[in-house]
């Protein structure tokens, strides 16, 4: 069993040492969020653990991204599900889980500054679920350059503008 406690080495060392990057991990639960920042502030800690937050749902080309909207700053991630194992996309993507655990990684000394738990409504994940299947029509080899694509010609400021659902927590 991975254990996560805050001031300890990140566990999964294969999301550390690629400079700051925000990475969606699939799980029984529903996904994870790694976000590796560089210069971590008080007040983004705080944010982090407990500050009022909005999750965002915007979709490019059967692509979800996943904004997280806190008082003073925001991120997002996308879901590939071309990184899952083969044998894992189906009962993912018939699961019913809601579950998205956030994990804070500075990306400096690979410490976890904090977590937070959090379930958004259940027709939200569903959406997501739908818009992740119909990547299976698409080749997948593509979603990657879709992705870069989409990042590098849309804010985060754009998709949450523009998202068809928000959920406040």
């Amino acid at each position: 069993m991975i254990k996560y406690e805050v001031g300890k080495p990140f566990p999964h060392k294969n999301y550390l040492g690629k400079g700051e990057v925000t990475i969606a991990i699939l799980n029984t639960a529903f996904f994870d969020v790694v976000c590796v920042l560089s210069g971590i502030s008080p007040n983004e800690r705080k944010d982090w653990r407990k500050g009022k937050l909005t999750v965002c749902l915007y979709e490019q080309a059967s692509i979800p991204f996943i904004c997280f909207v806190f008082e003073n700053w925001n991120f997002d991630v996308n879901i590939n599900i071309g990184k899952v194992q083969p044998d894992k996309i189906d009962e993912w993507l018939n699961s019913e889980g809601n579950i998205i655990n956030l994990f804070l990684v500075d990306a400096i000394t690979g410490k976890l500054e904090a977590m937070r738990m959090i379930s958004i409504p259940q027709s939200m994940a569903e959406r997501i679920r739908d818009i992740c299947e119909q990547q299976s029509d698409c080749d997948l080899s593509e979603i990657d350059k879709t992705i870069q694509a989409t990042l590098s010609g849309i804010s985060t400021q754009f998709m949450i503008q523009h998202a068809e659902i928000k959920f406040k927590l």
